[in-house]
């Protein structure tokens, strides 16, 4: 081949969704969300990365964006709906995200983006200092229930909380799921994954790819919310180590400008290693859930011949912080699709003769009322899931 949560975090997780638009939409649900590790190092001369993405969704990605005019090339990991959990661009800049419990943002200065912020800021900025200006002109009220870390490889690192932002003091920062702001160093709070790594960290005096892996391996979560992949990054080369279901035998290689001389493409991660039982299991028994949970609800009698009424893009008005972002309806091989923004299609299932449901893995799931207007005609979408309230124009 070419390529060289603690029980408090089950509930409140970094990401599962579409773009970063239904990454705020999780965290606003506060449903099954899991918890995930993330460690930069500047110890010794190299800058390393190390993240667990702990989580309960078996189809996990990679893909490659290549730069455009004024936009930097980036690789990205993340999940079916193509919604960036973490990710590096080709200046060596790098970002993650990981859940909070819900605290109402204070500060509320800034525009809200209309788009996906984060996808933003990793194709315009090279580092950490660009980073945090480029913020400045951005509301950061979506950060009520997910914190990110960005890192550089000129040993730059912050935690962006949506009221706090904590610089790299030491040669090492971690962040797991609680907010340092309010427990500096993990005191008062007790993060048994953030303990394990700050002690490990400790006691190194260099951190190379081998030692990062042992502490990636020492802090991986088994059980309901599993660590479903992991990777090493190192800045200043522009290697990427994956590792999948925390197996840390086997590793793929990624030189990110040889990836992204590819053009834009994608892998389906699992399909990259050798098959083990643990990950086969988990990917049987996830998924048989999910699609036993979407027959039950399915009504088997709808006309599936309708479903191209349906179709059109939508642009959503409320709630405030997803205005302007659009949803795509779109119908293929007898299926009815949702997608949001330029993320993954994710299957929209009838389950009354006139209204829907969206249910992905990790609790996903919202009722959808296509409305029409009195020439039997739809004009508008209306969407609810778990408190979250979303109504949306169609404009063709």
């Amino acid at each position: 081949m070419a390529f060289q949560r603690e029980y408090l975090m089950k509930k409140t997780k970094k990401f599962f969704g579409i773009g970063e638009v239904l990454f705020v939409i999780i965290f606003l649900w506060g449903v099954n969300l899991n918890a995930c590790t993330g460690i930069y190092s500047k110890i010794g001369n190299k800058i390393l990365i190390g993240n667990n993405e702990d989580g309960v969704n078996p189809e996990t990605k990679i893909w490659f964006v290549p730069g455009q005019e004024n936009q930097y090339g980036r690789m990205y990991v993340g999940y079916n709906d193509i919604s960036a959990q973490g990710g590096v661009n080709e200046k060596g800049l790098w970002f993650d995200a990981f859940g909070l419990p819900y605290q109402e943002v204070v500060s509320q200065q800034g525009e809200i983006y209309p788009g996906d912020l984060q996808d933003k800021l990793m194709a315009e900025c090279a580092t950490v200092p660009e980073v945090l200006e480029r913020l400045k002109k951005y509301n950061r009220a979506q950060l009520a229930r997910f914190q990110w870390m960005f890192g550089d490889k000129n040993g730059n690192a912050v935690i962006i909380e949506g009221d706090a932002i904590i610089p790299i003091k030491e040669q090492y920062q971690i962040v797991t799921n609680f907010r340092q702001s309010i427990y500096p160093n993990n005191k008062g709070y007790d993060c048994q994954r953030f303990r394990i790594a700050e002690s490990m960290l400790k006691t190194m005096p260099d951190v190379g790819v081998d030692e990062m892996r042992r502490i990636l391996a020492a802090t991986h979560s088994e059980g309901e919310d599993v660590t479903l992949y992991s990777y090493i990054v190192d800045l200043k080369k522009g290697l990427v180590y994956l590792y999948h279901f925390h197996n840390f035998e086997n590793v793929i290689v990624f030189n990110i400008q040889e990836e992204l001389a590819k053009g834009k493409h994608i892998y389906n991660l699992p399909e990259l290693f050798p098959l083990t039982n643990a990950a086969q299991s988990f990917e049987y028994q996830a998924h048989s859930k999910l699609e036993a949970q979407k027959s039950a609800r399915r009504d088997k009698n709808f006309d599936v011949k309708t479903y191209s009424d349906y179709c059109g893009r939508f642009v959503i008005d409320e709630p405030a912080i997803l205005a302007r972002q659009t949803i795509s309806i779109t119908t293929e091989n007898s299926q009815l699709f949702f997608q949001l923004n330029d993320g993954g299609k994710l299957e929209v299932l009838p389950d009354s003769p006139t209204s829907f449901f969206l249910m992905n893995y990790g609790g996903m799931d919202f009722s959808c009322k296509f409305i029409r207007n009195s020439m039997n005609k739809i004009t508008r979408l209306n969407m609810e899931g778990n408190g979250l309230s979303i109504t949306a124009t169609l404009t063709n």
